[in-house]
């Protein structure tokens, strides 16, 4: 090819670029220049240059101007420039069919060159698309495992957990249903055993996976397993269409639960090693989930054991008040309900009613169980029983927010109770709670210095001392109760149910 600008028999190689138009360098005649360099010639190169040279025809630019063929430039993503061959009609000049029949090879070259370019575009294009869908999906597992993990961290209702897993993992890995199934009797928590989380349309009723899981488990006891199933299972098959992919949730070695997952939509709609290696990853992180949720129901199983066993003991020390810490927590647990609170702050309410009259413990059997009027020194040694149970307590970091409620419990609205008169809001919430309940039961339970007060009569005297004695948003709340279940707790304190059937008269 030759040079830009020189002249070969009417034909002349010239550069052109979307930007600058036509470069016809020395020697070459202005008018020329002045005509190439219309808005007309520009958009018509534009035309050619997007098309590429996939035509044998000639493009007339201009009368007597015609390209005849040209080269792909160094830009080929953009065609920004281009080697151009015109053949330009001059008296004299070689024929346009002659000069395309010796253009030919060159011809054949630039369509070898620009197809070889295209070839090489759509690889690059192809490669660049697939490595961005792998990175894009490498990323959203990435990010499921982080999520799955902090979350485990930040939520106490296991089913919560299980169910926002569920719907995490499904939309990440693009199945059409997930199941988490914890079996029972398999050794699961509590609080989890033959519960289950399903996200989607499953292939089968919850039963009757749930059952063909606990044979699955039975049939395959160890752990180390993964399972890539279809219809040809002998277990599971006849409840599904497509293939599913189950992955085993352990505690100490022993399959607990299960996740299985099908119907897998997305880019690849067969399960892969990819798969099974992000549904195993999940599968451990809910089985250290279901570990520390295990151990956490045996801690609390062995601290309510205990403190049982310490309210046991002040029963023991007084028939007349046998049950009475368990009243007492239920109305506590319940008044707190009531005013607004949630189900964590309730618990701790109620065990906070369990523990009230711990300190009483310090006090001599024979003031609590005194049938007549006690002297000042006696009610003296009853008075001190909040202050004994905070301090026998108060060395227990795990009861730390329900201390002010023993402390506080006989303490008034009105600044007139013990052990330290504070008055209205100076009082702790547990302690404006426990005050209500504690009084309810006193007044509903035969007691060494008197029988039991009516039903009508013990919540009228809650009424009468709202705004003195109690908390009056507190006592509003507490005399909407049902005490249905009081009223139970009540009979098999007292054996044979007299003094049920008394304060409900």
């Amino acid at each position: 090819m030759s040079e830009s600008g020189s002249e070969n028999r009417g034909l002349i190689v010239v550069q052109w670029s979307s930007l600058h138009g036509f470069a016809l360098g020395e020697g070459v005649d202005p008018s020329l220049e002045q005509r190439l360099s219309s808005a007309e010639v520009h958009e018509r190169m534009e035309q050619i240059a997007r098309s590429g040279p996939t035509s044998s025809e000639a493009h007339e630019l201009l009368p007597g101007i015609h390209l005849v063929g040209f080269s792909q430039g160094n830009d080929p993503t953009s065609r920004r420039q281009c080697d151009v061959v015109l053949s330009i009609e001059q008296p004299g000049s070689l024929s346009l069919s002659t000069g395309l029949g010796q253009l030919s090879p060159l011809r054949e070259l630039g369509q070898w060159a620009w197809d070889r370019e295209q070839d090489v575009i759509r690889s690059r294009d192809e490669l660049i698309s697939t490595f961005s869908e792998q990175l894009s999906e490498s990323y959203e597992h990435i990010s499921l495992l982080l999520f799955v993990g902090r979350f485990m961290n930040h939520v106490t209702n296991p089913l919560t957990v299980m169910q926002t897993v569920a719907q995490e993992v499904r939309r990440t890995m693009k199945y059409g249903w997930l199941a988490m199934v914890m079996l029972p009797d398999r050794g699961a928590a509590e609080s989890l055993a033959g519960t289950s989380a399903t996200i989607g349309e499953l292939p089968c009723s919850m039963y009757a996976l749930t059952k063909a899981c606990d044979e699955y488990a039975r049939a395959h006891p160890a752990d180390a397993w993964t399972r890539v199933v279809d219809s040809s299972d002998p277990i599971i098959g006849s409840l599904i269409e497509t293939e599913m992919l189950i992955e085993p949730i352990t505690h100490c070695g022993r399959t607990v639960g299960m996740v299985l997952c099908g119907d897998k939509g997305g880019r690849k709609s067969d399960i892969d090693s990819v798969d099974i290696q992000i549904l195993d990853a999940v599968a451990d992180l809910l089985g250290v989930f279901h570990d520390n949720l295990r151990r956490h129901e045996d801690q609390v199983a062995m601290f309510l054991g205990t403190v049982g066993s310490l309210t046991a003991a002040i029963d023991a020390k007084d028939a007349y008040t046998r049950g009475h810490s368990e009243r007492v927590a239920w109305g506590a647990r319940e008044l707190a309900l009531a005013i607004g609170l949630d189900e964590a702050t309730a618990e701790r309410a109620h065990l906070a009613g369990l523990l009230h009259d711990i300190g009483k413990i310090g006090v001599p059997e024979t003031v609590l169980t005194k049938k007549g009027r006690l002297t000042e020194n006696e009610f003296d040694m009853i008075k001190r029983h909040p202050r004994i149970g905070f301090d026998i307590l108060r060395g227990i970091p795990s009861l730390e927010d329900v201390l002010p409620g023993v402390l506080h419990h006989h303490e008034r609205w009105d600044g007139k109770g013990y052990p330290t008169g504070a008055a209205g809001e100076e009082i702790s919430l547990f302690g404006r709670i426990l005050a209500v309940a504690d009084v309810f039961d006193a007044l509903s339970s035969d007691r060494a210095y008197r029988k039991a007060l009516p039903r009508e009569e013990v919540l009228a005297e809650i009424e009468r001392s709202s705004g003195t004695h109690f908390d009056p948003r507190m006592a509003r709340a507490f005399l909407s109760l049902d005490f249905d279940r009081f009223d139970e707790l009540l009979k098999v304190g007292t054996g044979d149910g007299t003094a049920a059937q008394r304060s409900a008269a």
